[in-house]
């Protein structure tokens, strides 16, 4: 009986474990609860803005869906040109294809030990949805390297650009 105990509490803590904790290699991720981008102006455009609080480098994929579901990519793997664009990163890709953890991925920004980054969407018309942020652990010990916030636009009635904070995961670390 007591093996069967002793069993069953083993068991109980192996389910209770992250399973990032046993992969060892994805870290959490955070849900964007939701997003807007007007334009391809730097008014109308989404900021994503995201620091690594670890001492090493890491790997940070984001995947936005818009307002019909569909993964938004661009396809150029330029941090300087077209509808995703990012600020201050050692390495980005955003062709769904290079370097992210699937095909589905809207981007992967390489950011430095301590740095902020950002992330832009600048569409060529409306976009609006959702949208993962997940980063990959260069430390397994890491239990948390993110912290995150965005800040959507939209257009009043009187045609304005407003822009509002959206903390991701609440404001804290992930």
């Amino acid at each position: 009986m007591k093996k069967m105990n002793c069993l069953l509490l083993v068991l109980s803590i192996m389910l209770m474990l992250p399973l990032h904790g046993i992969a060892g290699s994805a870290g959490p991720a955070a849900i964007i609860p939701y997003f807007s981008a007007v334009d391809n102006t730097p008014s109308g455009a989404l900021v994503i803005s995201i620091s690594n609080i670890t001492d090493s480098d890491i790997d940070v994929i984001v995947t936005l869906y818009d307002q019909n579901g569909n993964v938004i990519t661009d396809g150029d793997d330029s941090a300087t040109s077209g509808i995703l664009q990012a600020n201050n990163v050692i390495g980005f890709y955003d062709t769904g294809q290079s370097g992210g953890i699937g095909p589905d991925e809207s981007a992967v920004l390489f950011i430095a030990a301590n740095a902020t980054a950002e992330l832009i969407l600048m569409p060529t018309s409306v976009k609006y949805g959702y949208g993962t942020i997940q980063w990959i652990k260069a430390d397994a010990r890491a239990v948390c390297g993110l912290v995150a916030q965005a800040f959507p636009v939209r257009l009043s009635d009187t045609g304005d650009y407003e822009r509002y904070t959206l903390l991701i995961n609440g404001g804290n670390p992930f």
